[in-house]
């Protein structure tokens, strides 16, 4: 193990489908040896009519629907945040149910690493090449990013992901036969 265990009630907090997605996904169990004691977690549900949804909700539902193999709702969802990245090239800490953004917070890097975990997982799932494009350029951003001051959850979340992008990129080279 590397540097000391995060804590695991910031994961619950900040990443809920982060522990869930670890114990479904084999290849990401070496990520728990990080945290302490895990029990495995439910999501509140958006209330009918909902002014204001917390982005990190929304991807939490986004990996919940993938992992549950609800495809669609996933898609629908995560589309709409793709195309608010993929326009402004941020993501937001709230959206209103018309995904037009609430307040200025679109600094918080562990959401960008949770946003890549929903792409990558779009990918594994579905082979959804649009999620893959939209994972390299939040990575890239995470790459060129400063962590000096960030909670030890998101440095681990970023991790991750960088780690399963390359996964990725390493077997699409081996399966068309370049040398990665």
């Amino acid at each position: 193990m590397i540097g000391t265990p995060v804590d695991i009630a910031v994961f619950e907090q900040k990443y809920p489908m982060f522990l869930n997605l670890c114990v479904v996904e084999k290849k990401l169990g070496k990520w728990l040896d990080f945290l302490p004691a895990f029990k495995k977690m439910t999501l509140k549900e958006f209330p009918p009519h909902c002014q204001r949804f917390e982005t990190c909700d929304i991807i939490s539902h986004c990996i919940k629907d993938l992992l549950n193999g609800e495809f669609y709702k996933a898609k629908k969802r995560l589309n709409r945040l793709i195309k608010k990245f993929e326009v402004f090239r941020r993501i937001q800490s709230a959206y209103d149910d018309n995904y037009r953004k609430i307040g200025n917070d679109f600094h918080d890097k562990g959401l960008y690493a949770y946003f890549s975990l929903a792409l990558i997982l779009t990918y594994y799932r579905a082979k959804s090449f649009k999620s893959l494009n939209t994972v390299l350029k939040v990575n890239d951003m995470l790459t060129t990013s400063s962590f000096q001051n960030d909670h030890p959850a998101t440095i681990v979340l970023t991790c991750v992901v960088l780690e399963l992008e390359q996964d990725i990129i390493f077997n699409l080279s081996k399966e068309h036969g370049l040398n990665p």
